[in-house]
């Protein structure tokens, strides 16, 4: 009998065990995420303030000479100075943080179009992929395009990947000399530029390259154990490896740890693009590595496997990948609603935001983080700006995440620009939209006999429309309201005689809504059927003869609706 009740408890504590282990998850950051943000916040602007070049990026600082590190729109760490900016602006709703973002995101104009450069994702997206995400003017999305084209060229479809160096890195063996086609572990970040340009043109052949980068590198960069090389030099040939080893780890057969975190970041993004599960089962594996080698405090080594012969001195921390990695496992716990990765998220986070790791107030170059260590004898102990970035993406991305985020202010405004052409009888709609980052309700007012007699408007939907009936230049005042702020703004129209007023389609413009909730894709327009939908792949998965398309058969991923004669929209799930 005692046996019997002995053996009972012990089931109802691995009972209790296994409800504890996949309850709902315990945010224990959630009272203190808004604290780090704006501490966060304060230091940085002091970090800006003593920039006054804007052709300057302040890429680190380096504590034993006391040197801030300011840098061209070249370097591939540029992106991330108004990256950083952007962040704080979706945290706060400052417009300070918003038009400095500007100023440092269009000094890096020209970036773009550079030859050659596998990191052309950092430097895009940290600024111009950011500048759209919140403001989403078609300025900046034609920047992310033409980068995408760009980097599109480094691609080789032999290998099945793209190109990182041209030129041949210093560590690699002497009988390798010059490389022919390396490839290294960041570059799974840097396809997330081609991802966002296919969503933008609807062009697929973007994420197609970078879905086949990934799968190359699952095969070629991650050893048996899930750690991963840092460099695979491979035959651009045979598209065979010819090397396998590092450039900034301790050792070729050691693991460099900012590039574990850069796969685990990368692998998870490209399963957010895809939807393939055998992305997120990559990301699981050297999330799983990583982990594990992680020391008690839960910040990384720049090297998993260091000898413990060496000096504490050799021995460096690198909050960066730390950084990284947290940001990683925040959309992992997302993805898999596994609290193991919810957890480590935490501990990173609440570490960092902690002496030694976080810098006090107007110190360490007024950067927010420390002891980040690029590589051997690269960067030692000094403060990064990819660092403060992912460290401030990893929060805010735990903070709307549990809800601890604090609704920012955000001005509501015009999407686009404010000057626009059209032709008498022409209506004027979809470009002349009104965007608010918070998703409130946006209200316009607008004088009700301005040019009477010779425009109708009308505000439906976030949008104005315009009906012109007389040529001429119009100058309409309007005022944009949400539930915290009134914007005054002028639109300006030019209106043009048609050559044909019987050829003017009013109905040009039109649009998808996706209701996540009831699964359904509406098209809106005088759009007629058939209406077919595709995936990236070139697979039409869906058709439908009415505008109201249930699509609960879709996995989620990015799709395709074609028409007969309107072209194509794309569309996530």
């Amino acid at each position: 009998m005692k046996i019997t009740k002995i053996k009972f408890r012990i089931f109802l504590l691995q009972l209790l065990l296994i409800f504890s282990l996949t309850a709902k998850a315990n945010y224990v950051l959630k009272d203190s995420v808004n604290s780090y943000l704006n501490y966060a916040e304060k230091q940085f602007r002091y970090n800006v303030n003593q920039n006054t070049d804007i052709a300057k990026f302040v890429r680190g600082y380096a504590p034993t000479t006391n040197t801030l590190r300011l840098v061209s729109a070249s370097d591939w760490t540029s992106g991330f100075y108004p990256g950083i900016m952007w962040l704080l602006y979706d945290y706060s709703g400052d417009e300070f943080w918003r038009n400095k973002a500007l100023v440092y995101t269009n000094s890096m104009n020209g970036q773009q179009t550079a030859s050659g450069d596998h990191d052309i994702g950092f430097k895009i997206l940290g600024g111009y992929g950011n500048a759209y995400k919140y403001m989403a003017k078609d300025s900046f999305a034609s920047v992310i395009i033409t980068a995408s084209k760009k980097f599109e060229k480094i691609y080789n479809p032999i290998v099945g990947c793209t190109r990182s160096w041209f030129h041949t890195p210093s560590r690699v063996p002497t009988a390798l000399k010059p490389t022919q086609f390396p490839v290294i572990i960041d570059n799974m970040m840097n396809i997330e530029l081609l991802a966002k340009g296919t969503i933008l043109s609807n062009d697929p052949r973007f994420l197609n390259i970078a879905r086949q980068h990934a799968l190359t590198t699952s095969v070629n960069h991650i050893r048996s154990d899930s750690s991963t090389y840092h460099v695979v030099e491979y035959d651009p040939i045979t598209g065979m490896p010819r090397w396998r080893g590092t450039q900034q780890g301790y050792d070729h057969e050691t693991t460099w740890s900012r590039g574990q975190a850069w796969g685990i970041y990368g692998f998870t993004m490209m399963y957010r693009y895809t939807n393939e599960i055998e992305m997120l089962k990559t990301a699981k594996k050297l999330a799983a590595y990583f982990i594990k080698n992680t020391p008690d405090d839960g910040i990384v080594l720049y090297d998993f496997n260091l000898p413990t012969t060496l000096t504490d001195v050799q021995r460096t921390k690198d909050v960066s990948a730390s950084c990284i990695a947290a940001s990683a496992f925040v959309e992992l716990f997302n993805f898999t609603s596994d609290s193991l990765y919810l957890k480590q998220a935490e501990k990173i986070l609440f570490v960092l935001s902690k002496s030694p790791y976080r810098s006090d107030l107007q110190s360490n170059g007024k950067f927010i983080l420390t002891q980040s260590t690029g590589g051997k004898d690269y960067t030692v102990n000094e403060s990064i700006n990819y660092a403060d970035y992912y460290y401030l993406e990893a929060l805010l991305r735990y903070a709307k995440l549990s809800n601890a985020f604090e609704p920012s202010k955000h001005r509501p405004e015009v999407k686009n620009e404010l000057n626009y052409t059209c032709n008498v009888g022409e209506e004027l709609s979809d470009s002349i939209r009104l965007y608010d980052i918070d998703n409130q309700n946006v209200t316009c007012t607008m004088a009700t006999n301005l040019f009477a007699g010779s425009v109708n408007y009308t505000f439906i939907n976030n949008r104005i429309k315009f009906v012109f009936s007389k040529t001429g230049i119009y100058n309409f005042p309007i005022r944009i309201s949400d539930a915290n702020h009134t914007v005054n703004e002028t639109i300006k129209i030019t209106v043009d005689a048609s050559t044909d007023i019987s050829k003017v389609n009013i109905f040009d413009n039109w649009k998808l809504i996706y209701q996540p909730s009831i699964n359904l894709l509406s098209v809106v327009g005088d759009i007629l059927p058939p209406y077919e939908i595709y995936n990236l792949m070139g697979c039409k998965v869906l058709m439908s003869f009415t505008p109201e398309i249930d699509v609960r058969a879709l996995s989620r991923g990015i799709y395709i609706l074609k028409t007969s004669s309107n072209g194509s929209k794309s569309f996530i799930i």
